[in-house]
């Protein structure tokens, strides 16, 4: 646990950088990106001359691809990890704040597709290593990368998608996903 001493000085840290901070968190996503940009194009060339993919090469990839979501990293884990309160978008309270008739399902259902897409997600790293003796599984590892990410993600992109549409799909997404 965090002392309020602690707390207060990075408090002050947080407020003295003031309009740094947006700057900072670009420079992280965009240094994140470069990362991410580098390691595919050492993969692909380890793939194009049949070597073995470096294990320099998919941290690199796992460390950018963590950058660039890094001010949402730390969102979530400040909002979890060290507070008793998270975030909407992190948390499932399905039908009326989990008293709904189906709220257990609901939840088991986002349980079981977040376990999913955590499968997914690690397939296509094993894949994308795997790209330096086959190209062909460029595709399906991009696929698996793509459904994991989105599987993992499932209860914010309805809710976006519910926003985005309006109406009774709006109403019957935030009904069931208490969003």
């Amino acid at each position: 646990m965090i002392s309020s001493g602690t707390d207060q000085a990075l408090q002050n840290l947080i407020n003295a950088m003031g309009p740094w901070w947006g700057t900072l968190e670009d420079f992280v996503f965009f240094g994140g990106l470069a990362i991410v940009v580098g390691a595919l194009t050492s993969m692909y060339k380890s793939g194009k001359q049949g070597a073995p993919v470096t294990k320099l090469a998919l941290f690199s990839f796992v460390a950018g691809v963590l950058m660039t979501s890094l001010p949402a990293w730390m969102d979530s884990l400040s909002q979890t990890a060290f507070q008793t309160n998270a975030p909407s978008a992190l948390t499932l309270n399905p039908s009326s704040n989990g008293t709904g008739e189906y709220a257990t399902i609901v939840t088991f259902v986002f349980d079981v597709l977040m376990l999913v897409g955590l499968i997914a997600t690690v397939k296509a790293l094993l894949l994308f290593r795997d790209t330096s003796e086959d190209r062909s599984k460029m595709g399906p590892a991009i696929g698996h990368l793509v459904g994991g990410v989105v599987a993992l993600n499932m209860k914010t992109m309805l809710l976006s998608l519910g926003a985005t549409v309006g109406g009774v799909f709006q109403t019957a997404i935030t009904k069931i996903l208490g969003g």
